[in-house]
């Protein structure tokens, strides 16, 4: 009987030690494929073969999604379980879309987001998913069914997410009296279209309330306008870093792509706010064009991630008539340069700050992310004139 028990707990120490050396294995050869990668960055013919190369980045990975992403200790065993880890994939999965949907025909677009039969299944529970919905708003008819479904389950989300005290939305639910940047990108933007589109004016005041709230509490004038990553509504206190460069980018992204939804009172409100923003955040741009990790930190990590988000907020606007495209073309310049210079010569963007664990607790990780792949090509391809 114990020579049996020894055999059974001798095997499962062998298993636990397998799994430890697969999982150490994986952490090992990806920083080896990241320096061997690196040898050829940036080495591009042509901002069009650039362009090109990312876009075909982009279908791969929309087309063949990695069961675990680019999360690392120690959250990586969570993303094997898709059913918990939704929200994560559903914001990398609409990044890749945005992308592609400004870079391509609509037909090829459509033709790309159709093959994908698993879009229902990144909805979860959470708010995180509305800009998966956006993007499907956005898209050319393809899966229109599964669209119609996605977006009915995130605005019942919505809903469920709606504070009765304040009339905003909580990030998480169970951290009610919490605020995060993050809600205004990942969730306004939707939340404003379908206001717009189906004459619901309540969802275009919630929209704009968040937008507002957050501008009250989680910006710090004497600072620069620039946010913390959120803040606790009982004190009013900021919460996170400040000026989190991918925090930030959610901010930029939320406000200009829901500035074309709203009305000319709330319009002349938030093209102030939009003003605001680019003159501070350019303020920050390091001379390579970067947007570090923490915006205002000059020892922090630049970040492809906050690059794209910045560049994306910067060209948008001047093709809406906000910004003068001659007075910020040094910095849309400089930022693509170093968006190329961190793209492997497969496509692949690299150098994107990981996944935040939580609110103060960020990634000491660079590599490639679905996301940052995807809001690039939208950046790059954004034009900075007014649509014909």
């Amino acid at each position: 009987m114990l020579r049996r028990t020894t055999g059974v707990l001798l095997a499962a120490l062998a298993l636990i030690g397998l799994g430890v050396v697969i999982l150490i294995g994986y952490e090992v050869g990806s920083k080896v494929h990241r320096i061997l990668s690196a040898w050829h960055m940036g080495v591009f013919e042509s901002r069009e073969q650039w362009i090109y190369a990312m876009e075909a980045a982009a279908v791969r990975q929309y087309e063949h999604p990695s069961p675990v992403g680019n999360l690392h200790f120690p959250r990586l065993v969570d993303q094997f379980d898709h059913k918990h880890m939704n929200y994560f994939y559903a914001w990398q999965t609409a990044g890749l879309m945005l992308g592609l949907e400004q870079c391509m025909t609509p037909e090829a677009a459509a033709k790309v987001i159709g093959r994908r039969n698993d879009l229902n299944d990144l909805v979860g529970n959470e708010i995180d998913s509305a800009i998966l919905a956006y993007a499907l708003e956005r898209a050319p008819a393809a899966n229109i069914q599964e669209r119609e479904q996605i977006v009915a389950r995130v605005l019942t989300n919505v809903q469920a997410a709606v504070d009765k005290n304040t009339g905003t939305l909580m990030f998480r639910r169970a951290l009610p009296f919490v605020r995060f940047v993050d809600t205004i990108g990942l969730a306004v933007p939707f939340v404003a279209v379908i206001g717009n589109r189906q004459h619901d004016d309540a969802l275009t005041q919630l929209a704009f309330r968040q937008l507002k709230e957050i501008e009250e509490h989680a910006f710090v004038d004497r600072f620069g306008y620039i946010p913390f990553h959120g803040f606790d509504l009982r004190s009013s206190t900021p919460l996170g870093a400040y000026g989190w460069g991918r925090g930030t980018g959610w901010y930029a992204l939320g406000l200009i792509d829901t500035l074309p939804e709203v009305d000319d009172a709330k319009k002349a409100e938030l093209t102030a706010a939009v003003v605001r923003l680019a003159i501070s955040v350019c303020k920050f741009q390091r001379n390579d064009g970067s947007w570090g990790s923490i915006i205002n930190d000059t020892n922090s990590h630049s970040d492809t991630s906050a690059t794209a988000l910045l560049l994306y907020f910067i060209k948008r606007a001047c093709s809406l008539g906000v910004l003068n495209s001659g007075d910020y073309i040094r910095h849309i310049e400089t930022a693509e340069k170093y968006l190329m210079t961190n793209t492997r010569s497969d496509g692949v963007v690299t150098n994107s700050e990981e996944d935040a664990i939580g609110m103060g607790s960020y990634s000491s990780e660079y590599a490639p992310m679905p996301f940052t792949q995807g809001l690039t090509l939208r950046a790059v391809c954004q034009s900075v004139s007014a649509p014909l």
